[in-house]
């Protein structure tokens, strides 16, 4: 794979990273255990969350379309927090880029107060949504979009609803 590098300004033209912080790197893995093995010099292997839905969770959605697909997720470290993701079925954000680009780092993420606000201001950058979930936590206002920041960053952007706790 020969990508070419995005130019240095990339960042300041995603309106999404505007200001913010990075809360999370999403890195695509062959194996989660394997995986966490790996990154226990970065978080103990004890350390991580695990969040393995057994299949497709609802409120998801993927080009649109109701997402039908499963991962398995393991989450460490904080300031960023690093997510492993191991791709396990259906078409979704992760197998569309281990079709085209392999593992490796996915995605970058920021903390957002507003998905709907934040992907009208994306798309009209010309930015699409790609994947969403909405509904999680145990007042169902946390989820997270993706947007298709690829051609300019070089991986997918995230903005991230944390769930009220």
């Amino acid at each position: 794979m020969n990508a070419t590098p995005p130019p240095s300004s990339a960042a300041g033209s995603v309106p999404l990273l505007a200001g913010r912080r990075i809360c999370q790197i999403g890195i695509l893995v062959p194996d989660l255990d394997a995986a966490v093995a790996s990154y226990a010099a970065f978080c103990p292997a004890g350390e991580w969350r695990r969040v393995e839905p057994g299949g497709p969770m609802p409120g998801t959605s993927y080009l649109g379309e109701p997402g039908e697909f499963a991962v398995r997720l393991a989450f460490g470290g904080a300031g960023p927090e690093i997510e492993l993701i191991e791709s396990v079925s259906g078409p979704s954000v992760y197998s569309a880029w281990l079709e085209t680009r392999g593992y490796g780092v996915h995605h970058l993420a920021v903390f957002v107060d507003s998905l709907a606000e934040e992907t009208a201001l994306m798309e009209r950058a010309g930015f699409p949504l790609v994947q969403s979930l909405t509904g999680f936590g145990p007042y169902g206002d946390g989820g997270y979009a993706f947007y298709d920041t690829v051609a300019v960053l070089g991986h997918y952007t995230e903005a991230l609803r944390p769930a009220t706790r």
